[in-house]
């Protein structure tokens, strides 16, 4: 929820019992990140109160807006914290800078854990292949080991990225979001058959 304050608009949230370490993990990632996350005003149990992170992505770039960089992005294939909900209604643009919202299903894993959904969203938007986006999710990482391994390890991370979707669609169950449960357990399905069909 957005609200209007005297220095400027705030967000507020607060999530449900099974998800409630967002707030406190946002505030710990912000304080190493400052650059990639929303300035956080107040931390209190699930409740999470943060300065305004600018423009949805979504919205930036289809009002002409121009990509941001995303080689600042990267990082080496070690096991972290991962954004499982990267895509483009969580990605924030301010002072040509994007800042990445919503921890509230961030796991401790595999980099490439974090794929499905940036790639379902990418693939439902563009039209292109999700092999070929795959590929150019890819490139960055060619610097660490070759394409046909980072394929291989991407198949291995996407697969495991699925079951935690299903986890979290068992979570939201269990909060009485029912809805979004099933709409979540479908789209993990899927995503399953998308990955059975890759043979690298």
């Amino acid at each position: 929820m957005r609200a209007p304050t005297d220095a400027g608009d705030v967000w507020f949230k607060e999530d449900p019992p099974p998800l409630a370490f967002e707030p406190a993990l946002t505030e710990l990632l912000e304080r190493r990140r400052p650059d990639r996350l929303p300035e956080t005003v107040a931390v209190e149990g699930p409740r999470l109160l943060t300065r305004d992170a600018g423009r949805q992505l979504r919205a930036h770039l289809d009002d002409g807006g121009a990509a941001p960089p995303w080689e600042e992005l990267g990082g080496v294939l070690s096991i972290s914290v991962v954004h499982t909900e990267a895509h483009d209604g969580n990605l924030f643009v301010r002072d040509g800078h994007v800042r990445l919202l919503d921890w509230a299903e961030a796991v401790v894993s595999h980099p490439f854990v974090g794929a499905v959904l940036p790639l379902r969203f990418a693939v439902e938007r563009t039209g292109r292949s999700a092999e070929a986006l795959r590929d150019a999710y890819l490139e960055p990482f060619t610097r660490f080991a070759p394409m046909a391994e980072l394929r291989q390890a991407f198949a291995h991370g996407y697969l495991l990225g699925t079951l935690v979707r299903a986890d979290v669609g068992r979570a939201r169950g269990a909060t009485g979001r029912h809805g979004r449960a099933r709409r979540s357990c479908r789209c993990v399905a899927r995503d399953l058959r998308r990955r059975r069909g890759w043979r690298d």
